[in-house]
């Protein structure tokens, strides 16, 4: 006797991301809760409050060891940290390395424009002219875009360049160029582009601060028991 296993059907197992409207709610719940926990928390701490009773349903609860809402605090605060960082790492798109990726490429093609403008101007033929050098095609074709990547960008330039001469005015095409651009010319673009998602859009306060508000009790209960 045989079982293949067809009389059995495997049920299908969802996760948190076939919903990606439940993620983000739950993803905002669970933002709000961590934001007022480590709140909380702190000025627990730093303003040295007394918790003696708890009200429930009107009735009055004593609580014999105070110290004891420091240690509920802390399960608290590990709780919210904990969910907040399931459902960061769930949700499908954050949208910060989309901008980051978008913007340090439009930055690495106006380098790379400044730079076959550049080698036009100094050009021995030139000499005396006031060329104009009109883009046709920039294409990045190999990229490292994480910020911390020491490696050479390549480009794609397809451009034409027009100056004036005696006869009136010369064009003629540059023709199709490939272009080298060093970790060293991608540093500041790269800055530049950090600074851009954290100042310009709302993804790091919305994603990441969360996390450096949760940092606040800790660092202060690490800087209070040195």
């Amino acid at each position: 006797m045989s079982w293949d296993g067809k009389d059995f059907p495997v049920p299908e197992i969802k996760t948190m991301g076939d919903n990606s409207s439940a993620i983000r709610d739950g993803f905002v719940r669970q933002r709000r809760n961590l934001i007022g926990i480590s709140v909380a928390l702190f000025l627990y701490k730093k303003l040295g409050l007394v918790i003696d009773g708890i009200n429930i349903l009107g009735n009055t609860a004593r609580i014999r060891d105070p110290s004891g809402v420091t240690l509920l605090l802390w399960l608290a605060w590990a709780y919210f940290f904990v969910r907040y960082y399931q459902y960061f790492r769930d949700l499908p798109d954050k949208g910060s390395s989309s901008a980051y990726h978008t913007h340090v490429h439009r930055l690495a093609r106006h380098l790379a424009q400044e730079k076959i403008t550049r080698s036009v101007r100094a050009r021995e033929e030139l000499a005396g002219k006031t060329p104009h050098v009109t883009f046709k095609k920039i294409d990045v074709y190999r990229a490292y875009t994480r910020p911390w990547e020491f490696s050479l960008w390549e480009l794609e330039v397809e451009a034409d360049v027009a100056y004036e001469c005696e006869g009136g005015v010369e064009a003629r095409s540059l023709g199709k160029q490939k272009l080298n651009l060093s970790w060293r010319e991608m540093a500041v673009p790269k800055v530049k582009a950090i600074l851009h998602v954290g100042l310009n859009t709302h993804f790091v306060t919305e994603y990441y601060l969360p996390f450096l508000i949760a940092l606040v009790p800790v660092a202060s209960w690490i800087f209070n028991n040195q």
